[in-house]
């Protein structure tokens, strides 16, 4: 079998990013929200939900790839240690955490044909980006166009959000280049117009909104690596497969 080059995963270790590249194909992502259900003498069930989602990536390595494993085994010895993990895949999807996505008010906006809560005044989210990278930030809102909705963070300056040209609802955007990493801090200034806010690293926002599947990059806990004997020679060091869990964090 053949690994995968250009594998969509970094990881950043000790504050620098590094590409995890040879990762085997088939990684298997599962994602968890934990529940419990509670039902009284008159048959009446209640649920508890957890209000978060939280991811485990099971990678592998086909034969041993010195470079990837140190990375990982360095992670791993260092639990105490942020680690954090991009999926570019999910990144081009929406980096949002999905709770920052729409708002929490009780004004709604047709995206789709699907009704969505809008921001109020003081709704923000903290993504982390990386140096060099472009980024763009879409919306709806129904705001007068050329009104400023919200502002965006980032290299210490200020970027307005503005609503776009147009009536009634309609798809806006916003894009931007940090100059050093960065948490950037995406905030909404006016209420109840504004909803459905998606975020992409590397591309413009062609497909409207996508709700997102968790916010990425995330803090994560790396497992120590497990390794599967492969094969050996008498005159050099043996292969082994080496495989690894990430579990999502904070």
């Amino acid at each position: 079998m053949t690994a995968s080059r250009g594998a969509p995963y970094f990881l950043q270790v000790g504050g620098s990013w590094k590409h995890l590249d040879n990762v085997a194909p088939g990684v298997s992502i599962s994602a968890s929200r934990p529940a419990s259900l509670f039902t009284t003498i008159g048959n009446v069930v209640f649920a508890q939900v957890a209000p978060v989602v939280k991811r485990v990536w099971g990678f592998s390595f086909e034969l041993e790839d010195p470079e990837a494993t140190r990375w990982l085994d360095y992670a791993a010895s260092r639990p105490d240690a942020e680690v954090w993990l991009l999926d570019t895949v999910l990144a081009q999807i929406n980096m949002l955490d999905p709770r920052s996505t729409e708002g929490r008010s009780s004004a709604t906006i047709a995206v789709d044909e699907v009704l969505m809560p809008a921001f109020t005044v003081g709704e923000q989210s903290e993504v982390r980006v990386r140096a060099g990278q472009n980024y763009h930030l879409s919306y709806t809102t129904i705001r007068t166009a050329g009104a400023t909705i919200g502002t965006i963070e980032v290299d210490g300056a200020v970027v307005p959000i503005v609503a776009p040209a147009g009536t009634g609802a309609r798809r806006g955007s916003v894009s931007f280049r940090p100059a050093a990493d960065q948490g950037a801090v995406i905030a909404w200034t006016f209420a109840n117009v504004t909803t459905a806010a998606r975020l992409t690293e590397g591309s413009v926002d062609r497909l409207g909104f996508l709700p997102s599947r968790g916010a990425t990059p995330c803090q994560v806990l790396v497992s120590d690596g497990a390794p599967t004997f492969k094969m050996s020679w008498h005159d050099r060091l043996a292969l082994a497969d080496s495989s690894y869990v990430l579990t999502e964090v904070g």
